[in-house]
């Protein structure tokens, strides 16, 4: 008969709080939201676990007879798995004229269970915005800001500038000879130029310049390309020019400032003998 083996184990028990927050503190003040905390070769743990471990655990190499072997935990290399919210809007930019339809923002991110929190600035200006991200731009011309926060920690968003725009006006440049006349329709929206006809002698003859003024203020390559100023000669989006010389004689021509394929602008030349007429009527409708 075989004499018995006994296997004599000595273990250690601790017992501690896997963290003492839900949250981490980066070094600038903001917290993050802890998912697991790594203890070494010990374990992964919910934040705030109370954990109590015996070990440690004799893998199934166990000693052999007259043997003994040293098992140890490393319990050295903590840290912390962070969920670190990302947010992003789409679109990244948007252009919209006073008065016209709903501009529809969307999130798309990870960690952000509770979903996020849509806001506009200024507001009580004139654009409203909805908890589906959907903004009305109302008839206050101005630049916005939109926001999405997550709800589960406000200290992660993401931001889009919107802009509310408006036209001004769409007159032509200053030059000798040019009147302004009533058009007679008691619009006060709408204004009605005289553009001479190039002199016999006029060498180069001029171009009348005819230029759309945006509130805010776009640059060319800052204006959408549904938005353009139609009519005359040229394809730019916010100036065109009218032909001043003998040879065109005297003619009518129409501008409208485009909004999204709303009307906003005219301007017209009526058939005079020597000068020519241009109409502007200003806002936007869509």
């Amino acid at each position: 008969m075989n004499d018995p083996i006994y296997l004599w184990v000595l273990q250690n028990q601790i017992a501690f709080k896997s963290s003492t927050s839900v949250w981490w503190t980066s070094t600038n003040g903001i917290p993050v939201a802890i998912s697991n905390v790594i203890v070494g070769s010990l374990g992964d743990y919910q934040a705030m676990e109370n954990v109590v471990d015996i070990g440690p655990v004799i893998p199934s190499n166990s000693p052999g007879y007259s043997e003994a072997k040293e098992y140890q935990v490393d319990i050295s290399n903590v840290y912390y798995e962070l969920s670190i919210p990302d947010i992003w809007i789409t679109p990244r930019d948007a252009v919209a004229g006073v008065g016209g339809s709903n501009v529809q923002f969307t999130v798309t991110g990870t960690n952000i269970p509770g979903g996020v929190t849509w806001t506009i600035t200024p507001s009580g200006v004139g654009a409203t915005i909805q908890s589906s991200g959907a903004v009305t731009p109302g008839n206050v011309a101005t630049n916005y800001k939109i926001r999405a926060t997550s709800v589960d920690n406000t200290n992660f968003y993401d931001e889009v500038p919107l802009v509310v725009l408006k036209v001004e006006s769409i007159q032509p440049d200053s030059m000798t000879h040019l009147q302004e006349i009533d058009d007679g329709d008691e619009n006060p929206n709408t204004r009605v130029f005289i553009v001479p006809i190039a002199d016999a002698l006029e060498f180069p003859v001029v171009p009348a310049t005819v230029r759309a003024t945006l509130s805010p203020n776009l640059s060319e390559s800052q204006v959408p390309s549904g938005m353009t100023l139609a009519g005359g000669i040229g394809s730019e989006k916010l100036n065109r020019t009218v032909n001043r010389s003998v040879a065109a004689g005297p003619s009518k021509t129409e501008f409208t400032f485009n909004c999204n394929g709303s009307d906003s602008v005219a301007l017209k030349r009526p058939s005079m003998s020597s000068r020519r007429i241009l109409e502007a009527k200003v806002g936007i409708d869509e």
